[in-house]
C-alpha cells in the first residue's frame, strides 16, 4: 500500500530526524568552546507558544498562542515535556542573543539548544 503515511509513521519519521540532529552536536572540547562562545542568558525573559493545529499540522492563517511565560531556560524545559510528536507546533519568544537565540526560536533550534546545553 504506497500511499500517504499515517500519523503514527509521521510521529516516528519525526522522531527520528530530531534525534539525528541532536547527535550532529558538538561534543567534548568543541562543545565547551561553543558554550562559552555563546553566553547564553537561559534567565531571559521568554514564552512558550503552540500553533493552533488539527490533526498535528498548522492550521492556516492563526498565530500561535501562549502556552507559558517566564525564563527561557523554563520554556526550554517544557518544551522538551511536551509530547515528540507535537514539538514542530511549539516555539519560544524572547529577546535576542548573540547569533544563537533568535526573536522567535523554530522547534528545531530548541530542540539544538536543548541538546547543547543538557535539557536533554
Amino acid at each position: 500500500m504506497g500511499g500517504k503515511p499515517g500519523l503514527e509513521e509521521k510521529w516516528q519519521q519525526q522522531a527520528e530526524a530530531l534525534k539525528r540532529e541532536v547527535q550532529k552536536l558538538p561534543k567534548g572540547r568543541e562543545r565547551e568552546e561553543v558554550l562559552h562562545k555563546a553566553q547564553i542568558k537561559f534567565d531571559a525573559p521568554a514564552v512558550l507558544a503552540k500553533w493552533p493545529s488539527s490533526s498535528d499540522e498548522h492550521l492556516d492563517g492563526e498565530t500561535p498562542y501562549l502556552v507559558a511565560e517566564g525564563t527561557l531556560g523554563e520554556c526550554i524545559r517544557l518544551f522538551t515535556s511536551k509530547p515528540m510528536s507535537q514539538l514542530h507546533l511549539y516555539e519560544i519568544h524572547t529577546a535576542p542573543q548573540g547569533e544563537l537565540i533568535t526573536a522567535v526560536l523554530s522547534a528545531r533550534q530548541i530542540v539544538e539548544l536543548a541538546g547543547l546545553w543538557g535539557f536533554l
